[in-house]
């Protein structure tokens, strides 16, 4: 594959995972830019989606085919592992040169058996996290029933923590919508961490939290 078309593959793969993760992600990307010269409020209002977001770079030389670093900083800044991998896997020549990316395991989660993390990506195929099909309703059913309780919980999940200023991010962002406020820290616990993102863990920590009636629920016991 020559590299225009790596370059490409590499904007939508990003494009497409940050798409997947919902709209809040690309509220924290426009947060993450309004620091950045040649940003102004409008322009931070006109971005509506990732290739709006790429346009802008453009614009401001700030993304190139040759020039991904303020990308990639952007990304990072926002706590996107995967988005970051995939930009590097392409400064370091897409398929050719590049072993898969692993994401390491933290102690006391994960299945146990296999020595290869589930978000691995190859060559220049999409970006793999094959678990958050199946957290869709756990999340559900923690949203549901957790209320106020979901900063306790965020400060408890394993892995790459949630800092104090990403929940007040939230806090305020969806200031008169608790469900909002929960989701979004699951999302972006997932995204921090998509080894560790599995049923088991989350009530694991609910348990922890002495949640037990949502643990009991997200496990799959009916309760009456």
């Amino acid at each position: 594959m020559d590299r225009t078309r790596q370059y490409n593959a590499a904007l939508m793969d990003i494009k497409a995972n940050i798409d997947q993760m919902g709209a809040y992600i690309l509220e924290d990307i426009k947060f993450c830019c309004g620091n950045i010269d040649g940003f102004s409020a409008s322009d931070l209002e006109s971005i509506k989606s990732v290739t709006h977001l790429y346009k802008k770079l453009q614009q401001l030389d700030m993304l190139s085919i040759d020039n991904t670093k303020d990308l990639k900083d952007i990304l990072s800044s926002c706590n996107l592992v995967a988005c970051v991998k995939r930009l590097e896997r392409y400064e370091n020549g897409g398929a050719q040169n590049v072993q898969p990316v692993q994401q390491p395991h933290s102690q006391g989660y994960g299945d146990g058996h296999s020595s290869v993390p589930p978000n691995i990506r190859h060559a220049d195929g999409p970006i793999i996290q094959p678990e958050q099909a199946d957290l869709s309703e756990a999340f559900d059913i923690i949203v549901e029933n957790i209320g106020r309780d979901w900063r306790r919980l965020a400060r408890r999940l394993p892995g790459r923590k949630i800092t104090e200023t990403e929940i007040e991010v939230l806090t305020d962002r969806h200031s008169r919508d608790l469900r909002e406020q929960s989701r979004g820290v699951l999302l972006m616990w997932k995204e921090k961490n998509p080894d560790l993102a599995k049923k088991d863990t989350l009530v694991k920590v609910l348990r922890q939290c002495e949640m037990n009636y949502i643990a009991d629920r997200v496990e799959g016991w009916q309760i009456r």
